[in-house]
C-alpha cells in the first residue's frame, strides 16, 4: 500500500525535481530504482518490527516494557525540544 502514500508522492516528487531537473532519462531511471529499493527496505523493516512487537505484545510483561520504553523514548524527545 505504500505506492497510496501521498507523503512518498510527494517526497519522491520533490527529490526527482531537485537531483534530475536535466530530464535525464538515465539518472530518473537510476533515481527511481533507488527509491523504490529503498522505499521497499523501509517498507520490511517496518512490517519486521510490527511482527516482533505483535509476538512481545502477548506477554502482559511484553506490553508493559513497550510501554515504559515508549514512554522514555517520548519523554527524551520531549526534553530534547526543550534545549535550547
Amino acid at each position: 500500500m505504500q505506492w497510496l502514500n501521498p507523503k512518498a508522492w510527494l517526497a519522491c516528487s520533490a527529490e526527482m525535481a531537485a537531483f534530475v531537473a536535466d530530464g535525464n532519462w538515465l539518472r530518473m531511471g537510476q533515481f527511481a530504482a533507488i527509491y523504490a529499493v529503498v522505499c521497499y527496505l523501509s517498507l520490511a523493516s517496518w512490517a519486521w518490527t510490527g511482527a516482533y512487537l505483535l509476538r512481545r505484545a502477548a506477554v502482559p510483561a511484553g506490553v508493559r516494557l513497550f510501554n515504559r520504553a515508549m514512554a522514555a523514548l517520548l519523554a527524551g524527545s520531549a526534553g530534547y525540544l526543550l534545549l535550547p
